[in-house]
C-alpha cells in the first residue's frame, strides 16, 4: 500500500495539518506548500457542493483519478480528513482514516490548548501518523 499524502481540514476549510509520506513518482513535481493549501481549499469547496447537491451530510467520500484515489472522512466536529494514495490501496484507506481519527481524538483534541481551528503542531501526532501509515496494509 502506498499512501502519498494526508490532509486535515477545519470546519471552515482551512488546512490545519498535512503530511506527505511518499511522492507519486520521481518525475512528478513535488507539491509546494501553496499547492497543498490550494488542493485543500478546492477539495473543501467540492465537498461542500457535494453535500448541497446530494442533501446528505457526508459530501464527497471517494474520488478515483488516474492511478490514485482520494478518500475523505468527516468527523462529528466538522473536521475533514482526506488521504491520497495509490488505487491499489483503496480498500485499506477506510481503516487508515479511522486510525488517524483515533489519533486525532486521543492526542490533539484532548489537548486543552488546542482549538479546532488551529494548525496541528504536535510532534507526537506526526510521529504516530507516520507509524500508522507504515503499519496499515
Amino acid at each position: 500500500m502506498v499512501i502519498h499524502s494526508l490532509f486535515i481540514l477545519s470546519q471552515s476549510g482551512n488546512l490545519i495539518y498535512n503530511q506527505v509520506f511518499q511522492e507519486r513518482s520521481p518525475e512528478a513535481s513535488k507539491i509546494s506548500a501553496n499547492d497543498q493549501i490550494l488542493l485543500a481549499s478546492v477539495f473543501h469547496g467540492f465537498h461542500t457542493m457535494g453535500r448541497a447537491i446530494d442533501g446528505s451530510k457526508s459530501g464527497i467520500e471517494k474520488v478515483y483519478f488516474g492511478e490514485c484515489v482520494l478518500e475523505c472522512r468527516g468527523t462529528p466536529t466538522g473536521l475533514k480528513l482526506f488521504v491520497i494514495a495509490d488505487r491499489s490501496s483503496a480498500d485499506a484507506l477506510t481503516k487508515f482514516l479511522s486510525a488517524i481519527y483515533e489519533l486525532l481524538a486521543d492526542i490533539v483534541l484532548k489537548n486543552p490548548f488546542q482549538s479546532l481551528q488551529q494548525p496541528i503542531r504536535s510532534e507526537l501526532f506526526t510521529q504516530s501518523v507516520s507509524k500508522t501509515a507504515l503499519a496499515v496494509k
